[in-house]
């Protein structure tokens, strides 16, 4: 499915992201690993948005800020390269974001969670779900982009720890 290459007309969701907010969002989305399909020897989840942003092309998104899949889905087969999926403001719970995201990885659109709070182990339980990118609140000081760096990388380039058990892991069962 192509995304979108110039906004839609009549809709008034689509957000066209200035200068700024480009550079913070490619800067914060860094993977914190890498995917590779032995099989088909591909990347998997390339990110795509990345790749726009350093050609210089826009990259659309929408916000949502209450508990909805369906929706989240419709708006990623409609064309929206990312959702910001708002547990910060809105009334969506780590269990709430985990279906999100699978709605996003359905309709092929980059998950971007901000969680609630600046503290690197809620940053990571949302990252467990398998989100693709945070966009951190309350970041103040240089010392706490650092630590919310390191709480979406795995060591030894930061401090999340690995699990089996979470969406992130991407390992189907009886994988060591």
């Amino acid at each position: 499915m192509s995304k979108l290459s110039t906004p839609p007309t009549n809709s008034p969701v689509v957000l066209k992201l200035q200068r700024p907010v480009i550079a913070r969002i490619a800067t914060i989305t860094e993977w914190p690993m890498l995917l590779i399909d032995l099989e088909e020897g591909r990347i998997i989840g390339d990110d795509e948005i990345k790749q726009k942003l350093a050609a210089g092309k826009t990259v659309y998104g929408a916000m949502v800020q209450f508990p909805d899949p369906d929706l989240v889905e419709m708006l990623g087969y409609g064309g929206f390269d990312w959702i910001l999926v708002d547990a910060e403001h809105g009334s969506i719970n780590e269990n709430d974001c985990a279906a999100i995201v699978r709605a996003c990885e359905l309709a092929d659109t980059t998950s971007i969670v901000r969680p609630p709070m600046n503290h690197p182990e809620v940053i990571m339980r949302f990252m467990d779900r398998g989100a693709q990118g945070v966009q951190v609140p309350h970041v103040n000081t240089a010392a706490e982009a650092r630590a919310a760096v390191a709480a979406v990388k795995y060591a030894p380039l930061g401090t999340r720890g690995m699990t089996s058990a979470a969406r992130s892991a991407a390992l189907p069962l009886g994988t060591q």
